[in-house]
């Protein structure tokens, strides 16, 4: 979709296709806004980061991003570390990277790294630029998309001082972001019970 749609479509829903009192600045501005949000508060927007390095003696490796999913290190091939909390037990006679967790915007590697390991980070971040031309796209995926026209919706009924209709908007856009979640970014283990074997007493024919 691209910006002009986006706009056009937020005007359609504002009810004024032309600008009176919400100006093109505005919309542009919510536009904008309602992709960095939706990043944020979804994780849609994902990259594999190879550039991360430990530092000999220091847990920490700093990251640009929203959220680590995910971190393995170089140990000859990818091996994956197990996410973990602070205050796990010292490893002992163990110096490779075994636990991370995310502390504001730094990784901590634990136990304390002897060496520089490369690191390969998932992370969530927020989009690299804003749109400005109307035939810019949003960075955020196509499905993740639909959730804009309700977040400047709602962003214009505030500037409209209709603050119930407002809140009902973000009601129903956050409705969108949980469904959004539900559908493309849940990402939920195989168990046991997920995995069918063919019946033995069915004969094919």
């Amino acid at each position: 979709m691209t910006l002009l749609e986006l706009k056009t479509n937020s005007r359609a829903a504002l009810d004024e296709a032309t600008a009176a009192l919400f100006t093109d600045v505005d919309i542009l501005g919510w536009i904008n806004e309602a992709e960095r949000d939706i990043a944020a508060k979804t994780g849609c927007l994902e990259a594999v980061v190879t550039t991360l390095k430990t530092t000999n003696g220091s847990r920490l490796v700093a990251f640009t991003g929203n959220l680590v999913n995910d971190v393995e290190y170089a140990g000859g091939s990818l091996v994956h570390i197990t996410p973990s909390r602070m205050g796990r037990i010292p490893l002992r006679g163990i110096t490779t990277p075994q636990y991370w967790f995310q502390w504001g915007s730094y990784i901590v590697i634990e136990p304390k790294p002897d060496a520089a390991y490369d690191l390969v980070v998932y992370v969530s971040q927020s989009p690299s630029t804003e749109m400005s031309t109307n035939a810019h796209v949003p960075e955020i995926p196509l499905e993740f998309q639909e959730a804009i026209v309700p977040y400047v919706t709602m962003m214009g009924k505030l500037k409209a001082k209709k603050y119930a209709d407002a809140a009902a908007k973000y009601g129903e856009y956050i409705i969108i972001l949980q469904s959004l979640i539900n559908t493309y970014m849940r990402r939920i283990p195989a168990g046991l019970m997920d995995i069918r074997l063919p019946d033995a007493t069915v004969v094919r024919q």
